[in-house]
């Protein structure tokens, strides 16, 4: 998708329908999908942004491939967000909680090592033990 594609209405919808799968509860990959979607459009230069997903039993694999790679600022961000970090909820204007909220959501995330494609890694067993 180009950054024109970003845009489109129901594209969100159009995708997160098209990777929901048992794997995942909608909500979950609507928001994944949104929050990197958002995040891409206000962050990032963005030539292409690729998203996909796989699944293997009861994990889903949700990978975007970025073009250009990710910059070093958004992986300090999604470092700091999987060590825990959280902003100062006093002090936070608009926006702020995405990565923390993506790795809240995921199993796992990773990034390549060419840092061109992010994956976040769902797991209904986990959805299951948090609604327990």
């Amino acid at each position: 998708m180009t950054p024109a594609d970003l845009l489109r209405p129901k594209l969100l919808t159009d995708v997160a329908d098209a990777v929901s799968v048992a794997a995942a509860r909608p909500v979950d990959v609507f928001t994944i999908v949104a929050e990197v979607f958002a995040n891409a459009c206000k962050h990032a230069a963005l030539d292409h942004l690729g998203v996909r997903a796989r699944t293997r039993g009861p994990i889903l694999l949700i990978a975007f491939d970025h073009d250009p790679a990710l910059q070093e600022t958004a992986l300090a961000a999604l470092s700091r967000a999987g060590a825990g970090w959280l902003p100062d909820l006093d002090a936070l204007t608009v926006g702020g909680l995405g990565l923390p909220l993506l790795h809240r959501l995921s199993r796992r995330v990773t990034v390549s090592n060419d840092n061109r494609r992010l994956n976040l890694w769902l797991d209904s067993n986990l959805r299951k033990e948090h609604a327990a």
